[in-house]
């Protein structure tokens, strides 16, 4: 964003920590305030005046999020000069009720209503223009660190059928299933067409994808971008649960629901729109 947009506020907790220091060397005006203690919220806003906001909450636990979400949006109704409020999501919040097995007792039940109530404070703001950028699953979670989480056996290339080498993509993903992926970089660029282009963007939510693709041809489209076998295998949900350790309940949980939900039309028409990135793209500059 720091290329496209004049002045871009970083709030940070620590200013002289190294991710901060990375943040202004890449451009950005440091900012002091922590998303827990309100009043150092409105003294950061209050101090530097931006006419737009970017909410984009650190992962935890959801009632967390929806407290720092709280926070940072009567800070900002708190300075006359913002007039733009733009919140990052998740693609397919608001289809709960819609998620196999779905009940308060589901796995990731508050990650959810969280998510749709962050929404909701987004809309209800009462700010001039509001935007939403809903997620899918970043590339980034195909390569190390995130990998080591989610797809442990893609990194490094494992050797299978008395020697042959090649990068296993193991998941609970049904093969016909259509999944929305996104290069993580990509988000800025549409954060910063939302700032550029207020009226534009105003009331628009935007599920961002990259990549509409089956798990399959997600595994098709990696070995082309490195240029190495990769071997696709739809496990159930025992398989994965031996193979993903202790996260397993959440990550497994967050694959099926792409098994019986049917995105919608806009998904995957953003690439184009907006030129992002692919995976043949992602993958030779990793």
């Amino acid at each position: 964003m720091t290329t496209r947009i004049d002045t871009v506020f970083a709030l940070v907790r620590d200013i002289a920590s190294e991710k901060a220091q990375a943040l202004q060397a890449a451009g950005a005006v440091l900012v002091q305030g922590d998303l827990d203690n309100a009043d150092s919220l409105t003294s950061a806003f209050q101090s530097s005046n931006p006419t737009a906001v970017f909410l984009n909450i650190p992962p935890g636990p959801a009632d967390r999020q929806v407290s720092h979400a709280r926070n940072i949006i009567a800070a900002a109704q708190s300075c006359p000069s913002v007039t733009t409020l733009i919140g990052s999501s998740s693609i397919v919040t608001g289809q709960h009720e819609s998620f196999p097995g779905w009940s308060p007792q589901y796995i990731t039940y508050d990650y959810w209503i969280g998510k749709e109530l962050i929404e909701t404070l987004v809309r209800d703001a009462g700010f001039a223009s509001w935007t939403i950028v809903r997620l899918g699953f970043f590339f980034q979670l195909l390569t190390p660190p995130m990998s080591t989480l989610m797809f442990p056996e893609l990194w490094p290339a494992q050797s299978v059928d008395g020697g042959n080498v090649t990068r296993i993509l193991r998941s609970a993903f049904k093969p016909d299933a259509k999944l929305p992926w996104v290069h993580g970089g990509d988000v800025g660029v549409i954060v910063a067409a939302a700032l550029e282009r207020p009226e534009e963007f105003k009331g628009r939510i935007i599920d961002l994808a990259g990549e509409l693709v089956t798990i399959t041809e997600l595994g098709e489209k990696i070995a082309k971008g490195t240029g190495e076998e990769v071997r696709v295998i739809c496990s159930s949900e025992e398989q994965m649960a031996e193979s993903l350790g202790p996260l397993a309940p959440r990550l497994i949980a967050a694959q099926l629901i792409f098994t019986e939900i049917q995105l919608g039309d806009d998904v995957g028409k953003t690439k184009n729109e907006f030129k992002l990135t692919s995976v043949e793209d992602f993958f030779p500059k990793f």
